[in-house]
């Protein structure tokens, strides 16, 4: 599997700096991405050259603002949405396959709610990640309230999840 580039602008732009930060730091568990913030990695300021390095490649500006929208979907709506969209590419319970794992602790923690569903409906440009909110004839169009229902799903995951 190829893994999208985290300079690609259009994933630049939806992706907070501290996201961007946390995803550095941590790594994220169970995939390839190691965490750089352990010792003999990189130090806080380091990281945060990395990200103003990744911006500038992308020609995006930092972006401080969190997205403050919150999914309000019953969860349980979303994961007759999630099986029949998103499982064949990131696994029956959020494992990951073909794409990354989402039931991972790291990715959910750093991720707003705005995050996943823009990702979700614009997809993510260079990857097989499809824009799930425009018409194909390939997948299913979700609408922003079937994209709701996903993203209260992939959050009811974080409760299952060891700390």
């Amino acid at each position: 599997m190829g893994f999208p580039s985290i300079a690609q602008p259009e994933f630049q732009k939806l992706a907070t700096d501290r996201f961007l930060t946390e995803t550095i730091a941590k790594g994220r568990p169970g995939r390839r991405m190691p965490g750089w913030n352990k010792e003999g990695g990189l130090g806080k300021e380091e990281i945060a050259a990395v990200v103003t390095h990744l911006r500038a490649m992308a020609g995006v500006p930092a972006r401080v603002e969190e997205d403050r929208w919150k999914a309000a979907a019953e969860p349980m709506t979303g994961e007759p949405l999630y099986a029949a969209s998103c499982a064949g590419c990131h696994g029956g319970k959020g494992q990951g396959g073909k794409g990354p794992a989402l039931a991972n602790r790291v990715l959910l923690e750093a991720a707003s709610d705005g995050f996943l569903r823009d990702t979700i409906a614009k997809g993510r440009p260079g990857s097989v990640m499809p824009a799930f909110s425009e018409p194909s004839t390939v997948h299913r169009t979700l609408t922003p309230s079937d994209i709701e229902s996903i993203v209260a799903y992939l959050r009811s995951w974080q409760g299952e999840m060891k700390q």
